[in-house]
């Protein structure tokens, strides 16, 4: 590992969480955000939690995190708009750099380069050049921002900017080094399916020889928020809430999560139809594929690849992508 790839890093800007992945360390942020309203009690004999992480960016103090709409007044923006530039987007960057650089007692870092991971909602051909300006906008440059009383910067020169499916076939080809994984060569130089079930949407993407089939990749409606409105009939609760309790295995039922399992394949099956068996491999990837279990596993069979840490994929194919890009 170079001096340099310290500086480098994957960022998935995830609607579940926002992943950031570099040489020391790894981060998974749940995307929620609040606003502090500054209503918060202490009672003798009552616990209120442990409070979530606090950021102080232009004045406006804000909670990202788990349980963070617990504490403020959320905000659950969930339009790809908000990976175009908006403030809980910028939080929530801060955020995992936050706890980043806490993990290395840092409170500077400069000359940074980010590989970032779009949907492909935002990366369509008539706005693909646009949407990617706009997101670098507001990733690259100087940022500065308190953390739980604490002072920080960071300082990003260089913004990388694919899909984040082309991350899923970047974590299964390279290594941490950026070199080619040996052992995967088939799979890579073959057809091979790719499935991200992210927070809102399902993207499916079929390469053969690395190069894109149009006609079988598609994003669509589907990902883990479907199955939290599956479970939130009655609408008691915030998303985000739901989300927490999702995390901690207190929410779907059996027949719920077979309902959204269901459903999932319906929405591959529209655009692959059973031609993924002549695939190499189909690989799953995202907060989707961690939670699925036998229904999706059963119907693509022996052909399914989950890698170790299906969240994270993406991020670290961005950084393995980041770090082949810069000569590994």
């Amino acid at each position: 590992m170079t001096s340099e790839s310290k500086n480098i890093f994957g960022l998935d800007v995830g609607f579940g969480n926002f992943k950031l992945f570099g040489a020391n360390a790894s981060i998974i942020l749940p995307s929620h955000v609040s606003v502090q309203t500054g209503n918060e009690y202490q009672i003798a004999g009552m616990s209120s939690g442990r409070k979530p992480l606090n950021i102080i960016k232009d004045g406006t103090s804000y909670y990202v995190g788990e349980n963070a709409h617990q504490w403020g007044t959320p905000i659950e923006n969930v339009d790809s708009n908000r990976l175009l530039g908006s403030p809980e987007a910028s939080i929530l960057m801060h955020g995992v750099f936050t706890h980043y650089m806490k993990n290395n007692d840092l409170h500077n870092l400069d000359n940074i380069t980010v590989a970032v991971g779009l949907p492909l909602e935002l990366s369509k051909a008539n706005e693909a050049r646009s949407n990617a300006a706009k997101v670098r906008s507001w990733i690259q440059g100087t940022h500065q921002w308190g953390a739980d009383g604490e002072q920080y910067q960071i300082t990003i020169d260089t913004v990388l900017i694919t899909s984040q499916a082309a991350g899923v076939i970047q974590d299964h080809a390279l290594g941490l080094n950026g070199q080619p994984i040996g052992a995967n060569k088939p799979a890579v130089l073959g057809e091979v399916g790719l499935i991200s079930i992210g927070y809102r949407t399902i993207e499916i993407m079929v390469l053969n020889n690395m190069k894109m089939n149009q006609n079988l990749t598609a994003g669509t409606s589907g990902g883990v928020r479907e199955l939290l409105e599956i479970c939130n009939g009655d609408q008691l609760y915030t998303l985000g809430e739901l989300d927490s309790q999702l995390r901690s295995g207190k929410v779907a039922t059996p027949n719920q999560q077979k309902i959204w399992e269901r459903q999932a394949i319906g929405h591959i099956e529209k655009v692959w139809g059973k031609k993924w068996r002549r695939f190499e491999k189909v690989i799953i990837v995202g907060g989707g594929a961690e939670i699925a279990s036998k229904t999706i596993a059963n119907y693509f069979g022996s052909k399914l690849h989950k890698p170790d840490e299906p969240v994270l994929a993406i991020a670290k194919g961005m950084y393995k992508w980041a770090i082949a890009k810069s000569g590994g």
